[in-house]
């Protein structure tokens, strides 16, 4: 102690003393002729090896990007490869930015930019006009190289100062982030820099702080008026990418207010089914400007004719076998009228439990699937194993069923193979029996309560 004269003694809490090393990294934009450069600089507070008490203290200059109109290029300094003297050297490739070991060197988590007026520092620069301070105010945070990749991307795209002038935060965002498809032009106007009309501008400018997603509507449609605009941002993101795309490809067969009307008239609640249900329609040939054909009296019916006739022309195989489902589920449903989920039987199909636990391995080696592993599952209660059997042939192993949370969960038989249109039609009837029985037993249980 420089106090009293003991010995010191100095312990690093959860840390080991060669991690003892404190870095910061600062940042100074500097004018060049008509370029600007960007310096990077790295200080350190070293306390590792006997320099507890008196800690050593570094600051030097590590990176630099010289930006020009055309590109920019970033120097670190290190040893100069053929002649291994220190000096300004383009960056190596197989170090990237960091160009040493980063237990040593360790990158950039944040900087401090010392620039108090970034209009001053770019001012007479190709980026005078980048609003750099107006970024640095919303984004620079995020990364420590911000700086450097926003004047790239400006490069890239002009119009970001443009859009930073009307106040599209999101929009400068997602352009940051290569989110959009379609690339923008440098327009003497935001509106031309947009690829959009004046009156879509307009549109835009009343939402404020618009999406990324306005603009993808407004770049989409051609003609399109205030309350059709309003109705394609209401729509929501569904099984289909885009969803979006879809109402705007129905405008050539009819408005948008119709359809919006339709579908909560049905309760159609994804409206991907509706335009399943149009997709279907054009493949078969229909008159898309019907409105017979475009808005059904019964969707669900209309909807399910139209999937039979396109799954009828695209592969009749499958067709005839959803044909044969619903005759085969039509004759057992009438057929089991009064009978109990466990007594039920049809097309030579009945159902039962396993006698033991190791039957359940039996199954699984004769149909190669992996039910042999659910014993542990079954014995503890967390799901029920059902062996589906031939009536002529009981003892061999066909089709094995799970029920699991008052549903069938899987039937699968040899090789993890699907169900036949006989035994899909006899598993749904046993689904229906067995949510019967829980039902009653339900009621059952209220009653006596």
């Amino acid at each position: 102690c420089p106090h009293c004269g003991r010995s010191l003694q100095c312990k690093s809490i959860r840390r080991g003393r060669m991690k003892m090393l404190y870095v910061k990294w600062s940042l100074l934009l500097q004018k060049s002729e008509d370029k600007l450069l960007v310096r990077y600089a790295r200080h350190t507070k070293d306390f590792r090896e006997g320099k507890f008490l008196n800690p050593e203290y570094t600051s030097w200059e590590v990176f630099r990007t010289l930006h020009t109109a055309e590109k920019s290029e970033g120097f670190m300094w290190d040893k100069f490869k053929q002649r291994g003297e220190p000096r300004w050297c383009r960056y190596r490739e197989k170090y990237g930015w960091y160009g040493g070991e980063l237990s040593v060197f360790e990158a950039p988590k944040q900087v401090f930019c010392y620039n108090s007026d970034l209009r001053e520092a770019v001012a007479g620069t190709c980026m005078q006009y980048s609003c750099l301070d107006m970024f640095v105010k919303h984004e620079a945070a995020r990364s420590p190289w911000a700086i450097d990749q926003y004047l790239n991307a400006y490069r890239r795209e002009p119009c970001l100062e443009q859009l930073w002038k009307v106040g599209f935060y999101r929009i400068v965002d997602a352009v940051l982030r290569a989110r959009f498809e379609e690339k923008f032009k440098h327009g003497r106007t935001i509106s031309e820099s947009l690829g959009i009309s004046k009156e879509k501008f307009r549109m835009l400018r009343k939402l404020g702080d618009p999406e990324p997603r306005d603009l993808d509507i407004l770049r989409e449609t051609g003609d399109i008026t205030e309350e059709e605009f309003q109705i394609l941002r209401r729509v929501p993101e569904g099984s289909y990418s885009r969803l979006y795309r879809h109402w705007i490809r129905m405008m050539q067969y009819t408005s948008l207010r119709k359809i919006s009307k339709y579908m909560k008239v049905q309760g159609i609640k994804h409206q991907s089914d509706y335009f399943d249900y149009i997709f279907y329609l054009e493949k078969l040939g229909y008159d898309m400007h019907s409105e017979f054909n475009l808005f059904p009296r019964d969707f669900k019916a209309a909807h399910d004719l139209k999937a039979d006739e396109y799954l009828a022309l695209t592969d009749p195989v499958k067709w005839t076998e959803k044909q044969r489902f619903n005759e085969c589920l039509k004759k057992l449903t009438e057929e089991a009228k009064g009978v109990e989920a466990m007594n039920l039987k049809g097309f030579g199909l009945f159902i039962r439990l396993p006698y033991e636990l190791d039957e359940l391995k039996t199954e699984g080696e004769a149909l190669h699937h992996c039910v042999g592993s659910y014993r542990d599952r079954v014995a503890k209660g967390e799901t029920t194993i059902l062996l589906v059997r031939k009536e002529s042939n009981p003892d061999e192993p066909y089709y094995t069923l799970e029920w699991k949370n008052s549903h069938v969960s899987q039937c699968r038989g040899y090789k993890n193979c699907d169900m036949t249109p006989e035994v899909k039609s006899f598993v749904k009837v046993f689904e229906a029996k067995m949510r019967e029985y829980e039902s009653n037993q339900k009621k059952q249980t209220r009653k006596a309560g």
